[in-house]
């Protein structure tokens, strides 16, 4: 009775044992099934989509320099009691009465107005600046002319000189010749940035008066401002 109550026991145990390590095997098995369900899943969350967008308020002087070189008045032509007229965008000197001291020099097709383009991407207030004639020329001479330093702007649509694109999309603010006064004058109070019509032009006048001489200059600076 005990030899078979041994055996009985001896079998029953494996059996035990079996059964222990078959449900543990399933036990396993259905946690590594779960977990690959679960990381077979994206986990939600939140993203961004981010973009800075600036205005670019820009211009370029195309060309940045009015020089009309060296040259004198031409007594023959002019009295001392009137002054001489000299302006750029011109093919030839105004009734004669200036000359270039250097033969093959007397072509008024070189002496170019400023050139002014909108190189940003928006509309812009454009605004211009310089000396008075008598700060520009310093000794005014002894003639009793009427001595001048002046400016006008144009560009294909208005202007003393049309040319060119169509830059300023409103009303140039002149379109006389005017006198710089040192302080901040309106030239076009929205200046086109699209590539089709963003450019402009400003034209310089001189009025030489009987006894100058020298070398005249002075800066000439212009200024934006962004048009919302």
């Amino acid at each position: 009775m005990d030899e078979i109550s041994n055996k009985t026991l001896a079998t029953l145990l494996v059996v035990a044992i079996v059964i222990s390590l078959t449900g543990t095997f399933f036990a396993m098995r259905g946690v590594s099934q779960v977990t690959n369900i679960v990381s077979g899943h994206a986990v939600g969350g939140q993203g961004t989509a981010q973009v800075n967008i600036s205005q670019v308020v820009e211009i370029s002087l195309v060309n940045d320099a009015v020089n009309f070189g060296t040259g004198s008045r031409n007594g023959s032509v002019v009295n001392s009691d009137t002054e001489c007229n000299i302006t750029s965008n011109q093919t030839t000197a105004p009734t004669n009465c200036w000359q270039y001291t250097s033969a093959g020099n007397d072509n008024f097709d070189a002496v170019q107005p400023f050139h002014l383009e909108n190189i940003g991407n928006t509309f812009v207030n454009l605004t211009i600046n310089s000396t008075n004639y008598s700060n520009y020329f310093g000794d005014l001479g002894t003639g009793t002319g009427t001595p001048r330093y002046m400016w006008t702007p144009s560009d294909g649509n208005e202007g003393t000189f049309t040319q060119g694109e169509n830059g300023c999309t409103a009303s140039l603010s002149t379109t006389a010749w005017t006198n710089f006064d040192e302080t901040e004058q309106n030239v076009c109070p929205r200046f086109n940035f699209e590539n089709a019509n963003d450019e402009m032009f400003v034209d310089i006048l001189l009025g030489i008066n009987h006894g100058m001489e020298g070398v005249k200059n002075e800066n000439v600076v212009f200024f934006i401002y962004r048009v919302d």
